[in-house]
C-alpha cells in the first residue's frame, strides 16, 4: 500500500510535544486580527474535518515555530465561520497561501495513486500559493500507521507549505522536507524526522521577508510583484512527490 505526498507531513501527538506547543498559530475572527507580518494561510476545511483542523493547524504551526516561522490561520471553507467571510473573499495578498482539503477520490480514481497531496510551485518567481491535501489519503495512512490523524494532516500541511515557502519542488534526504514517508517512520516519530532543518528554515524566512517588503515609495517590491502576476498568469510546477508507504 502506497501514501504519497507531493508536500507531505505526518504527526503524532507526542511529536508535537517534542517539537513544542508553542504559540500554535493565531487564528483570526476577522481581517483586522490578521497580523501583517506573519504568514497568512487560508484553510479550506470540509465539515467532516472540523473536529480535525485545529489539532492540524496547532501541529502545523508547531513545526512552522522551530523554523522561526509564525502562522496566522484564517478559515474560510467551515460554514460556522460567518465573521471570516469578508477576509475570505478579498483577493489574497502576497503573504498569504491557501491550503484546501480534498478527497483524493473526487481527483483521481486510479487504483494505487497515493499522493497525500501538492502544491503549485512558480520556479521563476521563487514561490507558490496554493497547495491541496488530500484528507482521505491521509486518514487511510494514519490509520494504517496507528497513528493520530489530525497530527499527520498537520505534518502533511506543513510539508505543503514549505514547498510553498521554499519555491521548489525539490525534497531533501532527511527531515520533514524528505520524498518518503513510511508507516515505521510515523510510529518512531522520532522528533528530528518532522522539522525543516536549518538552511531550509533560512531559505523560508528570506523568501517572507521578500513578500513583505516594500521599497520606498510604498511600491510593491520586485518580487512581490512577480509573484503576484505569476500566481493568476504564468504556467505553475506542480511539485510532484509520489511518496510511497513503506515500512522498511
Amino acid at each position: 500500500m502506497g501514501h504519497g505526498l507531493r508536500a507531505v507531513l505526518v504527526g503524532t501527538m507526542g511529536m508535537l510535544l517534542a517539537v513544542g506547543a508553542g504559540r500554535g498559530g493565531a487564528e483570526a475572527a476577522d481581517i483586522g486580527e490578521l497580523n501583517t507580518g506573519a504568514i497568512v494561510v487560508r484553510t479550506y476545511t470540509p465539515p467532516h474535518l472540523r473536529n480535525d483542523i485545529h489539532i492540524a493547524r496547532r501541529t502545523a504551526s508547531a513545526i512552522l515555530e522551530r523554523a522561526r516561522i509564525d502562522i496566522d490561520w484564517l478559515e474560510c471553507g467551515l460554514p460556522a465561520n460567518l465573521k471570516e467571510s469578508s477576509a475570505c473573499s478579498r483577493p489574497a495578498d502576497p503573504n498569504e497561501l491557501i491550503v484546501r482539503l480534498v478527497s483524493g477520490t473526487t481527483v483521481d480514481r486510479r487504483p494505487g495513486v497515493s499522493t497525500l497531496g501538492y502544491a503549485f510551485v512558480d520556479l521563476g518567481a521563487g514561490g507558490g500559493a496554493l497547495a491541496t491535501i488530500f484528507a482521505d489519503r491521509v486518514r487511510g495512512m494514519a490509520q494504517g500507521a496507528a497513528v493520530g490523524v489530525a497530527e499527520l494532516l498537520g505534518k502533511t500541511m506543513a510539508h505543503e507549505i514549505g514547498h510553498l515557502l521554499l519555491g521548489t519542488n525539490q525534497h531533501s534526504a532527511h527531515g520533514l522536507m524528505r520524498a518518503y514517508w513510511s508507516n515505521a517512520d510515523l510510529r518512531r516519530n522520532r522528533a528530528t524526522e518532522w522539522l525543516f532543518d536549518s538552511r531550509e528554515g533560512e531559505v523560508m524566512r528570506q523568501g517572507i521577508a521578500s513578500r513583505l517588503r516594500l521599497p520606498a515609495g510604498g511600491s510593491p517590491s520586485p518580487i512581490t510583484r512577480r509573484l503576484e502576476t505569476a500566481w493568476s498568469v504564468s504556467p505553475l510546477q506542480r511539485d510532484d512527490d509520489a511518496i510511497p508507504d513503506r515500512d522498511h
